[in-house]
């Protein structure tokens, strides 16, 4: 990819899914605190991260760092991340795209809008009271005041509030300790803060979501899935069937981004089923499984130029779904034993990485088509 319109929207579509804004804070001698706002990618697949990295100009040489997370079931996951200064290339292109379309997803949209006001405070030397000043022009405040104000409004980013959610960050107790603040300035100064953050709110109640085919495919690099099913009768294994499943994942407080999608989706002739959304607490899931949808949603994805969009390890997910798709669709295809295996051997190699959480073995699936085969050339 390179940098142009349609990429910028990809990109869009990926941090909306990916992506996420961090709000460093730091002691200082001449104020009690300075912050520095960073953007950041985490993804389970590196090879995904490099290539939009290449988009945004970082040299193939930077580094990724691996990054834990805690599950609400208690484990741990691991994936890639990377962070990028407001100053650097990378987050400047980011940000100037953003002037014009802003982030979908509530959650990005909110922490965005609340770093351009951490951004700009930290431009100056006690510009923490012009940028009060001039969002709140009947409050007066001092400087460490100020300062604070700004502290509690960094605490409302959706990444420092969410359930799960991180052990290990910073209680805002632990600054106001730091800096020896009184009772008064801290109440002052939560007081301050939350005048700031719904403006942060309302703002946002305001939002508008706007969803491109270039914004979709940048979406579902990050948060989108597919995946093959096969399954066979266990006791007669006389039945065969295959079955599609595509799904966008993200936390219930996207969930107005994917009713967007939704939307734009149905205009563009996909029917969901009643049961498209799956609420896992956490989580919500939109899923399309019916193979009338299947066959648009990838007449789709060809048409908006996916495979030259995907990186490599989601293209081949695209093309073994679409591949699979084809087979199970073609009038010959339970007739034919190579057709079915192919399928087979697809199902397992559209995801390799989650092959262990799949019931059954490649080996397995291979004996039980060969007796359901069998079976149905004696039938």
């Amino acid at each position: 990819m390179v940098a142009n319109k349609f990429n910028n929207e990809v990109l869009c579509g990926f941090f909306d899914a990916d992506g996420s804004f961090v709000a460093r804070v730091y002691y200082l001698t001449k104020k009690p605190l300075g912050m520095s706002m960073k953007i950041g990618f985490s993804q389970k697949d590196a090879y995904v991260l490099k290539a939009v990295f290449k988009t945004l100009g970082v040299p193939a040489t930077a580094a990724i760092n691996k990054r834990k997370h805690l599950l609400p079931s208690g484990k741990t996951s691991t994936s890639n991340s990377k962070e990028f200064a407001f100053s650097k290339s990378a987050s400047k292109l980011m940000l100037s795209v953003w002037e014009k379309t802003p982030p979908n997803a509530p959650t990005k949209y909110l922490d965005y809008k609340i770093c351009l006001i951490l951004d700009e405070a930290q431009k100056y030397q006690k510009n923490e009271i012009t940028v009060i000043n001039r969002l709140l022009p009947n409050e007066t405040v001092d400087l460490r005041v100020a300062c604070l104000s700004l502290l509690y409004l960094r605490f409302q980013m959706f990444g420092k509030v969410k359930p799960n959610r991180n052990p290990n960050l910073i209680p805002i107790e632990d600054y106001y300790q730091g800096v020896n603040a009184t009772q008064v300035e801290i109440d002052e100064s939560r007081r301050i803060g939350q005048l700031l953050f719904d403006i942060v709110q309302q703002d946002l109640t305001q939002h508008v979501i706007s969803v491109t085919p270039a914004y979709l495919l940048g979406y579902h690099v990050g948060d989108g899935c597919f995946s093959i099913g096969a399954s066979f009768n266990a006791e007669t294994n006389t039945q065969f069937r295959g079955n599609f499943i595509w799904k966008l994942t993200d936390c219930k407080e996207n969930k107005p981004l994917l009713e967007v999608i939704k939307q734009f989706l149905e205009n563009n002739g996909i029917v969901f089923g009643p049961c498209c959304w799956k609420d896992s607490g956490t989580y919500v899931d939109l899923e399309l499984t019916t193979l009338p949808a299947i066959k648009q949603l990838v007449n789709l994805f060809e048409q908006w130029s996916a495979r030259n969009v995907f990186p490599k390890v989601r293209l081949n997910q695209f093309e073994c779904f679409a591949e699979a798709y084809s087979l199970y669709n073609d009038p010959n295809f339970r007739d034919d034993l190579a057709m079915c295996q192919r399928f087979i051997d697809l199902k397992w190699k559209i995801n390799p990485g989650t092959n262990s959480k799949k019931k059954g073995s490649h080996a397995e699936d291979t004996i039980l088509l060969q007796n359901w085969f069998n079976n149905k050339a004696k039938s």
